[in-house]
């Protein structure tokens, strides 16, 4: 889901603008003559997207900690060895 969730800013932020200025350089129509600017899809109707993004990945987040958290109780990791220096 992070992985999902950084491809989408990566496009919204960064590869979506420069390709828009891309074919803005292009373009020959008269009407497009007016220089517009890359409004990034996420940000629209408050950030909603980021906000529900990050709740998601909270929840998972903290579920994936409370089920390492039982795994290490019952069966704890054995004390490392310490080589000793010479």
């Amino acid at each position: 889901m992070a992985w999902l969730y950084i491809a989408v800013c990566a496009f919204d932020f960064i590869i979506g603008p420069i390709f828009f200025t891309v074919v803005q350089f292009w373009e020959t129509a008269a009407v497009n003559d007016a220089f517009r600017e890359w409004s990034p899809l996420t940000l629209q109707a408050g950030g909603l997207f980021h906000i529900s993004m990050c709740a998601v990945l909270g929840v998972s987040a903290h579920g994936r900690t409370q089920e390492k958290l039982a795994v290490t109780k019952v069966k704890p990791a054995p004390p490392k060895q310490m080589d000793p220096v010479l």
